[in-house]
């Protein structure tokens, strides 16, 4: 859990460390944040995506909807919808069924703000 991620995106990964001192890493993970009006970080990942969506941490909202919008890179509207979201900062799963792999923009609006993150959807 990284309590005060930076704004923009960001790259984790993971040590595990063995009794005998032997260790290995995960594969980096980037988590797009994302600070709203009232400086509460929303999380778009994972990105690079091969799931059929991704997740998306809102934090604590006060809106309990979401307008998520995909778009491709000349601006077409693949997808737009809303979504019911957890308002006690659980993640929530968009799906994203269908989609060809490529560079979309995801666009979030909780009725306040509107933020574009570029992603990154890859083979399943």
């Amino acid at each position: 859990m990284d309590a005060q991620p930076y704004e923009g995106v960001s790259y984790y990964r993971l040590k595990q460390t063995d009794f005998d001192g032997k260790f290995e890493y995960s594969t980096i993970k980037s988590v797009n944040f994302i600070k709203n009006h009232n400086g509460t970080v929303w999380a778009v990942y994972p990105n690079p995506t091969d799931l059929n969506g991704v997740y998306i941490n809102t934090g604590t909202l006060q809106s309990d909807v979401l307008q998520v919008v995909l778009t491709d890179v000349t601006g077409k509207q693949i997808i737009s919808k809303q979504i019911k979201v957890n308002t006690d900062g659980a993640n929530n799963f968009v799906s994203f069924e269908q989609i060809s792999t490529g560079i979309y923009y995801l666009t979030i609006n909780d009725g306040q703000t509107e933020r574009t993150t570029k992603l990154s959807i890859t083979g399943k």
